[in-house]
């Protein structure tokens, strides 16, 4: 597919074969191309790049269509944050939420939290609910306890709420596509009421050395009853989804090194972790702390 790629700052454009510096108003043609690299030659903005196979606008650049031709274009960087203020009065308290483009705060008398948000394309909601001081936008969810001066933060790419109920959808671009669907319900606490691992029907052959890879991608997506069916016997027989919860904690990302050696991400912590094969099968795993 063809791009235009127009940018109204100087920079630097790397593609897997060539690179080029761009002037103020200039336009890049790019064609077979799949991920471009961008270096502002500024001061006010870092590295990035374009993953042409995923096009999503964030912040720093936006895919835009017009008489059949596809455009790229490099968003300048604001100067200012323009922010939206909203207060919340729960059972005498007040809560002071600050809103932009993409950041989101909650300050009370004892505190004040900082967030970063996705760039939405909806105004957010500002809502109370039970205890809570509650801001909606498209792909995120934050709700400040007012009784216990806990942020709860949840992300996903559809939210919805239905009265006490807020059912989140984050799919997963792993190889069975899987898809999590979650039902919290609202209350003293936010609580996890339902959750339902959706997967491709598509059934994708198991090469041996992808085994270990595809374990974690079911650790990583909380559906441990897939992960459990690439353990040996002997190995299933000594643990199950809850010591396989214990071990990983909440994954969250997870980098080769090998077929069979990886660094497991889990919030701060960071593990080594390795599995021995045998028959197809995962035998035995070994985790030490980073």
């Amino acid at each position: 597919m063809k791009y235009l790629l127009k940018t109204p700052y100087q920079c630097l454009v790397k593609s897997q074969t060539d690179s080029i510096e761009l002037d103020i108003n200039d336009t890049l043609e790019c064609e077979e191309e799949q991920i471009l690299y961008i270096y502002p030659l500024t001061s006010e903005q870092i590295p990035f790049c374009i993953n042409l196979a995923s096009k999503t606008d964030n912040d720093k650049f936006s895919f835009l269509k017009h008489n059949g031709q596809n455009i790229i274009y490099l968003e300048k960087p604001e100067k200012f944050d323009i922010y939206q203020k909203e207060d919340i009065i729960i059972s005498g308290k007040h809560c002071h939420i600050n809103i932009s483009k993409n950041k989101v705060s909650f300050e009370t008398d004892k505190q004040k939290i900082n967030c970063l948000t996705d760039k939405s394309k909806i105004s957010p909601k500002v809502f109370k609910q039970k205890n809570f001081a509650c801001v909606l936008f498209e792909r995120d969810f934050f709700a400040y306890s007012m009784q216990n001066e806990r942020l709860t933060h949840l992300h996903a790419d559809f939210i919805s709420l239905d009265k006490n109920t807020l059912t989140t959808t984050k799919k997963y671009s792993d190889s069975d596509l899987r898809e999590k669907v979650c039902q919290y319900e609202i209350g003293d606490e936010i609580t996890l009421k339902n959750q339902q691992i959706i997967k491709s029907q598509k059934k994708t052959f198991e090469e041996e050395n992808l085994i270990s890879y595809k374990f974690l991608e079911s650790v990583r997506a909380s559906d441990y009853q897939t992960s459990e069916q690439y353990l040996s016997d002997n190995l299933s027989s000594k643990i199950g989804q809850e010591q396989i919860k214990s071990f990983f904690g909440f994954l969250s990302d997870f980098l080769p090194l090998s077929t069979n050696e990886f660094i497991a991400i889990s919030g701060a912590q960071k593990k080594y972790v390795t599995f021995d094969l045998q028959n197809g099968k995962i035998c035995d795993i070994s985790i030490d702390e980073l």
